[in-house]
């Protein structure tokens, strides 16, 4: 029983016998203790509490800091803005604290010391306030949105650490709410009344005097004091909201926060509001409804993150949404072999080795080379309990990626199992698993050769459940969690222009329900601000145990369309199904409206407009990770591909995670996804029917990606079997998805299985393995000749490089052999690109590849198991010449880099600089005097005989643009070589 007290107009929450009595419950008008001490003793500074309505059996709360703003020198809890956000947050269940701290001149650190010691007090009051102490998260709007920030992004910094009162308490948070606060106070540009920035930086009087330091003098200070300094992989979740209207706090600082936390592959979500200024609250600006209500998004974002207990035994989520995913990665435990007791429930698994998932057993057998590395069968286990709640639910494992096959147990029952090592699986868990009991996950997983594709390919196959695992919970009536791992919806684009698009849903509707029942099924279009653009509502009786796809018209006068790079703008797709006015199910998922084509003679058109699909191929393996990657390296690997200036990427030879074909509708990059039919094809019923099988979950899964154009049915293949096989593969494409192009990537000009494909395209590497690369031309101009209907591109080209090999002069290496210079690889990409750019009908051109990867059979180069025709290297550290080149070629960003810097000791007296840069005119300078200005239209500028003395020589070179010089610098040391007098 809740127990209310009103005492002197102010109403007090106890819970229990908290406020020392137990009384008769009264009508409550506010839920909030008002000026409690949470600082020292003499502080006059105090919070007020804001508590959720509850009852004693009810599970323990989260909880939120709110930090008002005023720029660190005014302001005060008893903002109205205070009271709109903390009230919701209490009315949604969470204990808001809303406090007072230190402000004006002088007040820095103490400011952000008393934010830290809010966390704290509730830490230290958690039982008399309910809170959960593993589920705090801070929040601020302007100058409180940039301590919110400080908060949970210092807890490594140890000299912004309060050490009172509250000494050895953790001020660690698990959520960030960024409300339009400065990021970047050392670098923070001033802005006009609309938002518009004035191209200087903002005026220091204020924060100086905070800070206690002017920024020219004492920029360390003001660096420290800036949360985008402290960004790490281990960030917690941070959200970010601003207007783009806003005049005192410059909107870039949020656009910049938010790539910062996705270089950092921090999970974040950026919310920006069109036209839209300063100190706004959940609903209202200036006394103006906002155009989206942001307690829906925000409230989300927090029950995202705050699903599971940091430190709780029972798996709980405080999603109010009708189906929750539970978070399983982490802990399991691991066995390098197979075991007969691995599914049994009473088998003591202590001495097994625990690991965390993601995980391979491949790390680094698999790239040492040898082609020797482990391939056969391991065990996993986990223990889980879900919590009671859950009773009357449904239950799915969801696993993104376990290879190559898997078979999984619920205590000990098989609840099947799945044979593909790179897309995502759910198998209903419902009948095995105890809800509010142990449960033990088992999972044997394979990567022996399984006479599925991949049968063989040049690169290794890393065994382990290597991406992520999850616990799907919905109710008796849902739409489909087990449709090829897929979300169960589809947005068919019938006809998309730039006047209209008329759309098809596409939903699959089950029960699992014993009794029929009336349902109906809402599709909703929203644009980015949460407006509805277009709605579709059907209804009917579902059957007791059957299954519907559910089909919905939408139409969209003037659609805002996907327009890659340039424009990657997308809508939110919203499908729920609701029984007894009830939402017993949904689904989200993120869309862009295009229209595309391919023409054999001018190439690839989106939206009507030409748009020339230049990029790289992509492997997800890492140095000393193998497959099982974190979100921060494959942010990095998306940044690394971006900085290149890539419109396309062909993402090989397999499905890769959800999340990277999100980073390329996000980014605007049109990608070519593909599936593992790669070199050997077997007629067994076996591989056809699996091969058939993973092509349908490529293109079912990644249905709804507008950066998906093209989906590849095969690379490379070969035997009596391909042909038919490829031909069939192409027509379920086809059926699959209507919409999209069908590709092949092929290494034989002249095979019949190039053309059952709706394009083609070719893995081209004369210069390399064979012949020389002035052969390129021809080939290219002779196939458009031979085949003026079909159109065709180069999906792979390239050479290998080391970035400790070099040679002046450059003549081509032998491929198989172990010298692979850096300077042949930069001279090889020069020539293909310098052919490919005048040819559009020339209707893809990647790179092979983006960065070097594992193929544990090789042994050439510097390195046995490793291929090492990547633009970068295989740890991402290092960029390489070539990466250069066709960064001066494709990107934007201005660029100089001076050639062969890592050819470091010279043995010849004279030598040829060459710079790559996208100005037109570059100087170069040795020991600071200049060498001359030269000018280029081809990113290529060289110096040739240049003469180097004995010793060191620096060389420097800038290049010119506009506005603006930019410099690259690099030291060779020459020594002559000694000759041997002859007696």
């Amino acid at each position: 029983m809740l127990n209310r007290i009103k005492l002197l107009g102010v109403t007090l929450l106890c819970l229990g016998n908290v406020c020392g009595q137990t009384l008769e419950t009264h009508e409550l008008h506010e839920r909030v203790i008002k000026d409690v001490a949470y600082l020292e003793p003499n502080r006059l500074e105090k919070c007020d509490i804001y508590l959720p309505e509850r009852l004693p059996t009810d599970p323990a709360s989260p909880a939120v800091v709110w930090i008002h703003g005023g720029g660190w020198t005014g302001g005060t809890k008893n903002e109205t803005r205070a009271a709109n956000i903390c009230g919701t947050l209490a009315k949604a269940g969470y204990v808001c604290i809303n406090i007072d701290y230190k402000l004006g001149e002088g007040s820095w650190p103490t400011d952000l010391f008393d934010c830290k010691n809010a966390v704290r007090f509730l830490r230290v009051h958690a039982a008399e306030y309910h809170v959960d102490a593993d589920r705090i998260a801070v929040m601020g709007g302007s100058a409180g949105g940039h301590l919110a920030l400080m908060v949970g992004l210092t807890q490594s910094e140890k000299s912004l650490e309060p050490t009172s009162p509250y000494p050895d308490v953790s001020d660690s948070v698990g959520v960030i709410v960024d409300m339009y606060g400065p990021t970047d106070l050392l670098n923070r540009q001033a802005v006009d009344a609309n938002g518009k920035q004035l191209g200087h930086l903002e005026n220091e009087d204020k924060a100086s005097k905070v800070l206690g330091a002017l920024r020219e003098k004492n920029p360390e200070v003001w660096r420290k004091a800036s949360p985008i300094s402290y960004i790490a992989a281990d960030s917690p979740p941070v959200m970010i909201i601003q207007g783009t209207a806003d005049p005192l706090v410059d909107y870039h600082q949020s656009l910049e926060l938010n790539d910062a936390l996705a270089k950092a592959g921090v999970p974040h979500q950026l919310l920006m509001l069109e036209g839209v200024g300063h100190q706004f609250d959940f609903n209202t600006w200036k006394g103006k409804k906002l155009p989206l209500d942001l307690s829906t998004p925000v409230l989300s974002f927090l029950r995202q993150y705050f699903a599971v207990p940091a430190h709780g035994a029972s798996l709980v989520s405080e999603e109010k949404t009708p189906r929750v995913s539970l978070d399983l990665n982490g802990e399991w435990k691991f066995y390098l072999a197979d075991n007969v007791h691995g599914p049994e429930t009473g088998f003591n698994d202590i001495s097994w080795k625990t690991v965390t998932v993601p995980h391979t057993w491949n790390n680094l057998d698999g790239q040492d080379g040898g082609g020797n590395y482990h391939r056969g069968v391991a065990w996993y286990r986990k223990h889980i309990k879900v919590d009671s709640a859950y009773t009357g639910k449904r239950f799915y494992l969801q696993f993104d990626g376990v290879s190559l096959a898997a078979e999984v147990y619920v205590n000990g029952v098989h609840i099947g199992g799945h044979k593909g090592g790179f897309s995502r699986f759910s198998l209903d868990a419902t009948e095995a698993l105890l809800v509010g009991q142990d449960n033990l996950i088992s999972v044997r997983v394979d990567n022996t050769k399984l006479g599925i594709p991949p049968n063989n390919a040049d690169f290794t196959f890393f065994g382990g459940i290597y991406r992520g695992v999850n616990l799907l919970i919905t109710n008796q009536i849902q739409i489909s969690a087990t449709d090829y791992g897929s979300s169960g919806v589809y947005l068919d684009q019938i006809k998309v222009t730039d006047n209209e698009a008329d759309l098809i849903i596409r939903s699959q509707v089950e029960s699992y329900s014993d009794k029929d029942q009336l349902v109906e099924v809402h599709a909703t279009l929203m644009d980015k601000l949460g407006n509805e653009v277009a709605v579709a509502i059907n209804g009917g009786q579902l059957n007791a145990g059957d299954g519907v796809e559910e089909r919905q018209k939408l139409h969209v006068n003037k659609p805002h369309l996907w327009n890659g790079r340039l424009d990657p703008y997308l809508y939110t797709l919203k499908v729920e199904v609701i029984a007894d006015k009830q939402v017993i199910d949904a689904v989200t998922q993120p869309v862009g409206l295009r229209y595309f084509s391919v023409d054999p003679d001018r190439g690839f058109f989106l939206n009507g407009q030409h748009l020339d699909l230049h990029g790289v191929n992509r492997h997800q393996d890492r140095l000393d990770k193998g497959w099982a990657i974190s979100k921060a390296d494959e942010a990095e690997d998306f940044d690394l591909i971006n900085e290149l200036g890539c419109t396309a990427i062909r993402v090989s030879h397999y499905q890769q995670s959800s999340s990277w074909y999100d980073k390329c509708d996000q980014t605007g990059i049109v990608a070519w996804a593909e599936f593992p039919f790669v070199g050997e094809a077997s007629a067994a019923p076996e591989f056809t029917e699996n091969a058939k099988q993973q092509l349908r979950e490529l293109i079912r899964q990644n249905y709804n990606h507008p950066a998906i154009c093209f989906w590849g049915v095969g690379n490379e293949t070969r035997g009596a079997a391909a042909e038919k096989l490829i031909t069939d593969l192409a027509i379920i494409a086809k059926a699959q998805d209507s919409q999209r192009i069908s590709t092949y990537a092929s290494d034989e000009r002249d095979s019949p299985k190039n053309w059952h494909t709706e394009v083609v395209d070719f893995n081209y590497y004369a210069g390399w393995y064979k012949g020389q690369m002035s052969e390129l031309p021809t080939m290219l101009d002779d196939m458009h000749k031979k085949h003026p209907q079909n159109a065709f591109g180069l999906s792979e080209y390239g050479a290998g490089a080391s970035i400790f090999q070099h040679q002046d002069p450059v003549y081509q290496p032998v491929a198989k052999a172990r010298f692979h210079p850096e300077e042949y690889q930069a001279k090889l990409h020069e020539y293909y690109w310098q052919i490919l750019k005048d040819r559009p009908y020339v209707w893809s051109k990647f790179v092979w590849c983006m960065f070097d990867f594992a193929s544990d059979g090789r042994n050439e180069g510097d390195q046995p198991g490793r291929n090492d025709k990547g633009l970068v290297t295989y740890d991402r550290r290092i960029r390489k010449d070539s990466f250069y080149w066709y960064k001066s070629n494709w990107s934007h960003e201005p660029v100089v880099w001076i050639t062969s810097k890592r050819f470091l000791e010279r043995r010849k007296d004279t030598t040829e600089v060459k710079v790559y840069s996208n100005a037109v005119e570059v100087e170069l300078f040795q020991e600071g005097k200049s060498l001359g200005m030269k000018h280029s239209s081809s990113h290529v500028f060289t110096w040739p005989n240049t003469k180097l003395k004995a010793g060191e020589n620096h060389f420097s070179a800038t290049a010119h643009y506009a506005t603006l010089e930019i410099s690259d610098a690099c030291t060779w040391l020459y020594e002559p070589a000694t000759r041997t007098k002859v007696p």
